[in-house]
């Protein structure tokens, strides 16, 4: 028992003089991994990724831990930096969303109908390029200007996935409830009306 005891205080001493010397030689000790950093770049690079891999549960938990006991700290100072740098931030996100917009609807897209990387391709390959309905490519624009992508049919309630479709065919057969019954007798009273109204 007191060798255990004179081996912890050992333990301590050394921590505190290590402790000590870190922070009295704390100069000295950046500027020399400034400059190996610099001389080694991907050496560094190298160690870091490897160490990263091997330690990375450990790391987490550490940062977890670090964030839940000064998270009051740290949202604060993201509060005042993002109020301080709001213009730039919304500039960036801006151009990432500008350069990465294809990439972001693919994974919302992915993730939504649970499809597989390079499934929805598939599908629009199956389809060459044209709506399941209509047999004609989407004209219709998004939000940032390009021509939407054809859109997932799906069951809402189960989330099974039919085919693909335009924007006009997909509003259409949803403002008609997905229901077979009303499309027959809109079909009806299309063909009904048809020679009076000389629909083409």
């Amino acid at each position: 028992m007191a060798l255990e005891v004179a081996t912890e205080q050992h333990r301590a001493k050394n921590r505190e003089y290590s402790r000590k010397y870190s922070a009295k030689t704390r100069a000295q000790i950046n500027d020399k991994a400034r400059a190996c950093r610099a001389k080694n770049p991907e050496k560094v690079r190298e160690y870091n990724r490897e160490y990263d891999a091997k330690n990375r549960d450990r790391i987490n938990g550490q940062e977890r831990a670090r964030r839940a006991k000064n998270s009051e700290q740290i949202n604060e100072r993201a509060r005042e930096y993002h109020a301080a740098n709001r213009e730039q931030i919304n500039e960036r996100k801006r151009e990432y969303d500008a350069a990465n917009s294809s990439a972001k609807c693919e994974k919302t897209r992915n993730r939504v109908h649970n499809l597989a990387p390079g499934q929805y391709d598939d599908m629009l390959a199956a389809q060459s390029g044209l709506c399941a309905i209509c047999g004609k490519p989407e004209t219709a624009l998004s939000s940032s200007g390009g021509v939407r992508a054809l859109a997932v049919d799906h069951c809402h309630d189960t989330g099974v996935r039919g085919g693909l479709l335009c924007h006009r065919c997909n509003a259409g057969i949803g403002l008609l409830n997905d229901d077979p019954a009303l499309f027959r007798a809109a079909i009806d009273y299309l063909e009904s009306v048809r020679p009076r109204l000389r629909i083409a």
